[in-house]
């Protein structure tokens, strides 16, 4: 997996975040300094800056949520408990040092969820 396309460097402008943002197709990108995550930012944080009126071109620094919610492994059960007690699109698989190796994301999760509809017998 390319996780270029859900990483933006931390000294970017809203408009880089956007961008990744829409290339993902998650509605949230991991912002990294030097390699490291350090937060989220996601598609509601970029509407709730624009209708402030903050320029797209600005730094987004003062939009990043820091305290991220992440997994050191690759464990969809967990994850679908993260994607319902957050309400989040996407989740980073952090090693020790905080840097990212891979992500869960939500539409990812429910590709592999199969939905049993009560009294089809399934």
């Amino acid at each position: 997996m390319d996780l270029s396309y859900y990483t933006v460097e931390s000294n970017g402008t809203l408009l880089d975040a956007a961008q990744a943002i829409a290339s993902n197709h998650s509605r949230c990108v991991v912002v990294v300094d030097h390699g490291k995550v350090i937060g989220v930012l996601s598609e509601g944080d970029l509407v709730r800056a624009l209708l402030r009126g903050t320029d797209i071109y600005s730094p987004m620094q003062p939009f990043i949520h820091h305290g991220i919610v992440f997994l050191e492994q690759r464990e969809m059960g967990r994850a679908l408990a993260l994607f319902r007690s957050h309400g989040i699109s996407l989740i980073p698989i952090l090693d020790e040092e905080l840097k990212l190796h891979d992500v869960i994301t939500l539409n990812e999760l429910l590709t592999q969820v199969q939905l049993i509809s009560p009294g089809t017998g399934a």
